[in-house]
């Protein structure tokens, strides 16, 4: 960072936090929920590390205190990071369905009897504190379908024909005609279709429209899920929702599942995932349960009209 700076020339201040958290912060980052407990010696030198980067960022004199030039970049105290990091890895592995881990964030005799230090006490004491603030609001999932082997589970039937045979850019005539034709052609199931949406405060919200058979009623449920998830994983979080609501459908009448996210379907047609692996196996576990054969097909936005 000395490299790019002067007195009078050099890099801007910006560009040089940017150096410093691409290169410098990521690494003291890397393994930082595990290296939390060394001793406070060695951690000084992290904070050494950090002070120096970030005088060299701002020009300022040497002795500046660190949690002035902290303020002044809007840094974090790398303490509050490491704490940060292992915060959001007991959220997911207590959201995670049979993590590795999870054994390390439940209750054990020897957190009560060893001799701990504000240092080297356990990870789970380390979070706990924010969990009671929280009321553990995150979802625990359930291990029920742990005992469902992943070779038995055979995923929905899926039908992309709309996508793969017309353009966005047909007329949305076309287009509704021919969502209508495929729509039609699956006239024999219960329809439900889902959506997902995003409001420009970043709030997600899910929902799905059963059109159930002249016998029963149509159903409607909607859902808030995580504020600030993408909109690929608030629509493959309808789909689930869709899946858990085909439970109480007639298990005599098969269902099709419309739906206008391709990605999400092709998704589950490919059974793989890069970001939601998790909300795969939680589709694909109901779909297993359910005794009548399930359809994915990408289709319109759920309307109530949708058959008329």
């Amino acid at each position: 960072m000395r490299a790019v700076s002067g007195k009078n020339w050099g890099a801007s201040q910006s560009t040089q936090l940017t150096i410093y958290k691409a290169l410098i912060r990521s690494v003291i980052d890397y393994g930082a929920i595990a290296y939390d407990s060394a001793s406070a010696s060695q951690l000084a030198k992290l904070g050494s590390i950090q002070c120096q980067a970030l005088t060299i960022s701002t020009g300022a004199m040497k002795g500046t205190p660190l949690a002035v030039l902290q303020t002044h970049c809007d840094e974090m105290p790398l303490q509050i990071r490491r704490l940060k990091y292992q915060i959001r890895y007991a959220i997911q592995v207590k959201n995670t369905l049979g993590h590795v881990s999870r054994k390390v964030f439940e209750e054990h005799w020897t957190q009560y009897y060893g001799r701990y230090n504000n240092r080297n006490q356990t990870i789970l004491a380390k979070v706990s504190d924010f969990f009671a603030q929280q009321g553990e609001s995150q979802q625990t999932p359930s291990n029920q379908d742990t005992d469902i082997a992943p070779w038995l589970i055979t995923p929905p039937l899926t039908d992309d024909q709309l996508a793969t045979t017309v353009s966005k850019r047909e007329s949305p005539e076309v287009l509704l005609a021919l969502a209508k034709d495929v729509i039609q052609s699956y006239d024999s199931h219960t329809h439900i279709y889902t959506d997902a949406s995003k409001t420009a405060d970043r709030k997600v919200g899910i929902g799905c429209y059963v059109e159930a058979n002249k016998t029963d009623g149509n159903l409607e449920f909607t859902q808030r899920v995580t504020d600030s998830v993408s909109v690929f994983a608030g629509e493959l979080a309808a789909i689930r929702l869709a899946m858990q609501t085909a439970k109480q459908l007639d298990p005599n009448v098969p269902i099709a599942i419309f739906s206008d996210s391709l990605s999400a379907i092709r998704c589950l047609s490919n059974e793989h995932s890069t970001s939601r692996p998790q909300m795969l196996q939680e589709i694909y576990h109901p779909s297993h349960e359910l005794k009548q054969e399930i359809n994915l097909i990408m289709g319109t936005k759920p309307h109530r009209h949708s058959r008329k």
